[in-house]
């Protein structure tokens, strides 16, 4: 997992993606708790 988002990091291209995947990180617990 962290290597996955220092290679984001360094990717300029998959900044974005890095994004959408913290953002995944925060909501799926929600829906796996509801």
């Amino acid at each position: 997992m962290v290597l996955g988002m220092t290679h984001a990091t360094q990717t300029p291209h998959l900044a974005g993606r890095r994004e959408w995947i913290g953002l995944a990180v925060l909501v799926l617990p929600l829906l796996l708790v509801s």
